[in-house]
């Protein structure tokens, strides 16, 4: 990567070397892979490089390190285009439950069929943004009554969590896994009960609806974006198909049904 890079902008080694204060002996070993670079090192090649955010945290993956979390603002005017587009696909995806959430589970967008299921499940005062899937999940007042056999959901987050944190060293990240550890009847042996459930690409989910019926859902989980490195600030869409694939209304009703409001549905 940093020959592709160096050679991109036709420098030499030497002339590298200079613009970030290292030998060009120095400068060679990082580029045949027989020396390691620090964070520093990196961050300062990108610097002399020039090179966007996207491209920065690729060079940091590649040098071993996790990326830079950037916040999410879908408003900022770079990523208008990502906020049409998901808009677009949201309402696509209706009558199924379907929300956008970045890496610490914050919602960013909802479609109808999210929006319909959860107001017929929690209260509207646990619906105001801001609005976090896991705390959504984990609450009293929230999802967790009417998952059946909640104690699997949540130590199997809870590892998945936690495994970001020790992969990534997020703050965010860690914040958010001693949050959660503070809810009331967490497994003593979460971990272990975690790691013996399967997780894959989807999973299982059975909810009580409002009249007192289960329903088992697949619970599919996508990264926003089809960058095979890093994506940055990383979004992701969660979506809820019933396995019956039975709706409980229409797209049409959903779309035409004035009363589906909130600041985090767009259309």
């Amino acid at each position: 990567m940093l020959r592709f890079w160096r050679t991109t902008f036709a420098m030499s080694q030497e002339e590298l070397a200079l613009d970030t204060g290292v030998s060009p002996r120095h400068l060679s070993f990082l580029e045949t892979g027989r020396s390691q670079p620090g964070r520093t090192m990196v961050l300062s090649l990108a610097r002399v490089f020039e090179l966007a955010p996207q491209d920065l945290n690729t060079l940091l993956v590649a040098a071993g390190f996790a990326a830079d979390p950037d916040p999410v603002d879908l408003g900022q005017p770079a990523l208008r285009w990502l906020h049409k587009s998901l808009d677009l696909h949201m309402r696509a995806l209706d009558p199924w439950p379907a929300a956008v959430h970045d890496r610490y589970g914050t919602l960013h967008l909802v479609n109808r069929g999210w929006l319909a299921m959860h107001r017929a499940l929690v209260s509207a005062a646990a619906l105001q943004p801001p609005v976090n899937s896991y705390h959504l999940l984990f609450a009293e007042n929230g999802l967790r009554p009417h998952l059946v056999e909640w104690e699997d959901v949540a130590c199997r987050l809870l590892m998945t969590l936690q495994q970001e944190v020790l992969l990534s060293g997020d703050g965010g990240a860690e914040v958010l896994l001693a949050q959660l550890l503070e809810y009331p009847s967490i497994p003593e042996h979460w971990r272990r009960r975690g790691a013996e459930i399967a997780h894959q690409h989807s999973f299982r989910m059975q909810v009580r609806m409002p009249d007192g019926n289960p329903r088992s859902y697949l619970n599919t989980v996508n990264t926003v974006g089809a960058t095979p490195y890093v994506g940055e600030p990383r979004l992701l869409l969660s979506m809820l198909t019933p396995e019956d694939l039975v709706a409980d209304c229409s797209r049409e009703a959903l779309l035409d049904d004035a009363t589906l409001s909130h600041p985090l549905l767009h259309y």
